[in-house]
């Protein structure tokens, strides 16, 4: 149970820090939470970004759950659907570094959130 709340706390402290960041930064932010962008491919992304011209960014956060073999066979499964048509798929894991992570997409998260502190 203290995995999974961990996870809930560093993907809340994400969210809170990363719109903070976005109207600092020229990021920005989510189009959509909690957004399915197709309706025949079982996933739903924790935050959606619209793209002029192409199909959406998805971003997921993955708790401890995502580490299950079935359930992680299903989202591999899931967002490869939404790749081949199109979609960015962006995956956010709770076992690493949260900071590092969102570092790796600058032109996702902005440029100053690659300062963020780890939690």
């Amino acid at each position: 149970m203290r995995g999974c709340l961990s996870a809930l706390i560093k993907i809340h402290r994400w969210n809170a820090l990363s719109c903070a960041c976005f109207t600092k930064q020229d990021g920005n932010c989510p189009t959509e939470s909690s957004f399915g962008p197709a309706e025949d491919i079982f996933a739903e992304a924790d935050f959606y970004y619209n793209r002029d011209g192409l199909n959406g960014m998805c971003v997921f956060c993955d708790g401890p759950d995502h580490d299950l073999p079935q359930r992680s066979e299903t989202d591999r499964k899931e967002r490869g659907k939404l790749e081949d048509r199109g979609f960015r798929v962006v995956i956010i894991r709770h076992s690493k570094d949260l900071a590092a992570q969102i570092s790796e997409h600058p032109d996702v998260f902005g440029a100053g959130i690659s300062k963020a502190e780890s939690y």
